[in-house]
């Protein structure tokens, strides 16, 4: 146990992460969070570890208990990808969207949208669209951050036939986004696990993002929420629900159908 002066201590050394259990709280509870190693894989496994219980290295006040070890735990990690198992969010153009749920409805409108945001962690798809015919737009840009790096192909510029590519690294530590070019495609890999396919033809692209578990309630922006629940993928960014016609109802509506613009809620997104 710990003094709150040895607990200052610890903190100051940089253990943020550390938990930390007071002397004077020795009889409550604490909670230990523990993570498993993020894997693209999909879905039912088990895995045990052990967790070391022990006090710091130093203990000015108290030295006779410097790192001393109080026991072991065992902990059991166990994974279940069951509710993302074929999930899948995409823009096709020009662009016929489908929501993680299931939702198909059209996007055509003009200009930036953030088509994937988790509502925990600092990770967004962003894409552009332009005018691709008499009545349609198409994707033409894409932008994926993670933290500050962000990985982009864009051609949006003056509609250039040329594709932009850039991977900007700001000062985040270790591969926060790993890009890897298979024939036209780009698959970026989050670190939640989950993965954006950039999928490259002529002068656009389609968008697909496959999510992990640890999307499941937290995805907002036209890819809906990731919930196994149809009924509520249209949220505004304002966090109030679409008032469109169609956002409500028939979960089953198809893509293709001109008359399934949501208007209000695909720009509140932009």
């Amino acid at each position: 146990m710990l003094t709150s002066d040895a607990a200052h201590t610890l903190r100051g050394k940089g253990c943020p992460a550390a938990t930390i259990i007071l002397a004077s709280e020795w009889n409550k509870a604490a909670t230990i969070r523990v993570f498993g190693q993020v894997s693209q894989s999909l879905g039912s496994s088990s895995n045990t570890l052990k967790l070391k219980l022990a006090t710091p290295d130093e203990l000015f006040d108290n030295m006779f208990w410097a790192n001393y070890t109080i026991g072991v735990i065992t902990v059991q990690l166990k994974k279940n990808t069951a509710l993302i198992a074929r999930k899948t969010c995409h823009a096709v153009n020009d662009p016929h969207m489908l929501t993680f749920d299931g939702r198909r409805y059209e996007h055509q409108y003009e200009g930036v949208f953030t088509m994937y945001k988790h509502t925990t962690f600092p990770i967004e798809v962003q894409i552009q669209t332009a005018k691709c015919g008499s009545n349609a737009w198409c994707n033409c840009g894409v932008a994926i951050r993670a933290g500050r790096t962000v990985f982009e192909i864009n051609r949006c510029a003056g509609q250039s036939s040329i594709w932009t590519i850039e991977y900007t690294l700001c000062e985040d530590s270790g591969d926060v986004l790993q890009v890897k070019k298979k024939g036209n495609n780009y698959e970026v890999y989050l670190p939640t696990g989950g993965r954006v396919t950039v999928n490259v033809y002529g002068i656009y692209l389609n968008v697909y993002i496959y999510p992990s578990i640890q999307d499941v309630n937290n995805t907002r922006g036209l890819c809906g929420t990731l919930s196994a629940n149809c009924s509520d993928d249209f949220f505004l960014r304002d966090g109030t629900y679409s008032t469109d016609a169609t956002a409500t109802g028939d979960c089953r509506t198809t893509s293709n159908n001109w008359q399934n613009l949501l208007t209000t809620f695909s720009n509140s997104w932009k």
